[in-house]
């Protein structure tokens, strides 16, 4: 329950915390039942901010789509404020997707 909610305000890094737990020193925690949940957390954790920011990015990139069409084509760069929110959300789901990736690289 601690670590769930020291995940859910970003105040402790899951792919630090699956390092250590994966260090030499630590693997010893990997055999009790308490580290395997919260293991189960973070994971869970990730893939479901992950997924989130993902449909965020769809709806955003759908109202860009419907934006243009409206306007009739392209604008010359993203100057307009939904080109500025598409490219917002695009910087936040890259991100989502690395810190996936890096927890996932870090304990396999």
């Amino acid at each position: 329950l601690v670590l769930s909610k020291l995940v859910r305000r970003e105040l402790v890094d899951p792919q630090a915390l699956v390092g250590w737990l994966c260090s030499a020193p630590e693997r010893r925690r990997l055999a009790w039942p308490s580290t395997w949940e919260g293991l189960h957390l973070l994971f869970e954790r990730s893939l479901s901010h992950f997924k989130s920011v993902e449909g965020e990015l769809k709806a955003e990139e759908d109202k860009y789509a419907e934006y243009v069409e409206m306007i009739g084509g392209e604008e010359e760069g993203s100057t307009s404020a939904a080109g500025q929110r598409l490219e917002t959300k695009r910087a936040i789901s890259e991100r989502a997707r690395r810190e996936k990736k890096e927890l996932f690289a870090n304990f396999f």
